[in-house]
């Protein structure tokens, strides 16, 4: 019988060196005999806490940090990390040659200009959750194209991470509670206007974010005045029209880029949300 293996637990930081792309995921189990010194390095590293509890040094300012929060550190900064005595951390982390986000580098401001935990909703906490484990599993694989993914992956990993920073103005309130599962649907519904094309089922939905079923979909009607799968359809259609209205593009292309799986699917969608077939209401737009 085969049995799972167990992370290597570490006494000491993993010793990191950059690929040609730019892009390296860590993963770093602590022992509880886990030391280091003050350290640092010429990339950009940002860090999950998966599990445990420990103290972020950075200079003369420090942070607790637990699991489930996220931690930037700039390049060049000082830091050092000292985990609870009996709950030592295990973290993941991205780190990134400024080559990597050179493209755009006054964007990256809020995450190059102060080493602490990032202000992020639960919501954006699950999700950085799942990029990074997407990315480690490119990372192990290491197939033809890997650099190209991981590069692509990672940049696009920024982009978002900015726009959470920029919008969400994450609240802290305890997810468990009923403030904190409204606070939770909230956050998911401003991230889900721009991601509405993905595809996921309500019960993926509701395990992502920790809420039993019967509670996201009160809250859903309580917000939205919709069911889940009514308003991600509203959403879907509210894009393709503006595409047929502003684009050129087939029907076919747009059904698939606003997430219908199926060019059937997406004309029955339509004609019941805005009363006649894409084609027939682009060419009524472009008639007035």
């Amino acid at each position: 019988m085969k049995h799972s293996p167990v992370p290597r637990k570490r006494d000491r930081p993993v010793s990191v060196t950059l690929p040609k792309h730019g892009v390296f995921l860590l993963e770093s189990h602590h022992a509880e005999n886990f030391q280091m010194a003050p350290s640092r390095h010429d990339f950009l590293e940002i860090l999950f806490v998966l599990q445990g509890k420990g103290t972020f040094y950075f200079g003369d300012r420090s942070y607790v940090c637990q699991a489930k929060e996220v931690v930037v550190v700039p390049p060049r900064q000082v830091h050092q990390i000292e985990d609870h005595p009996h709950e030592p951390m295990s973290l993941y982390g991205i780190c990134l040659a400024s080559s990597v986000y050179q493209v755009e580098p006054p964007a990256l401001s809020p995450l190059l200009s102060s080493a602490r935990p990032l202000p992020l909703s639960s919501v954006s906490v699950e999700w950085i959750r799942g990029e990074l484990r997407q990315m480690l599993y490119e990372q192990t694989l290491d197939r033809p194209g890997s650099s190209l993914i991981l590069l692509g992956q990672a940049q696009r990993f920024l982009g978002m991470l900015l726009r959470a920073l920029g919008d969400e103005k994450a609240t802290f309130t305890h997810p468990e509670s009923p403030q904190g599962h409204e606070a939770t649907v909230r956050d998911y519904l401003k991230g889900l206007e721009t991601r509405f094309f993905e595809q996921h089922s309500l019960d993926q939905t509701v395990e992502r974010l920790g809420i039993s079923r019967r509670r996201f979909t009160q809250l859903m009607r309580e917000i939205t005045g919709n069911s889940w799968h009514a308003h991600l359809i509203e959403l879907r259609i509210k894009h393709a029209c503006h595409l047929l209205e502003q684009t050129n593009r087939s029907v076919t292309a747009i059904a698939f880029e606003c997430g219908f799986e199926e060019l059937s699917s997406f004309y029955r969608a339509f004609k019941r949300h805005r009363g006649r077939p894409p084609l027939l209401w682009r060419n009524a737009r472009n008639a007035d």
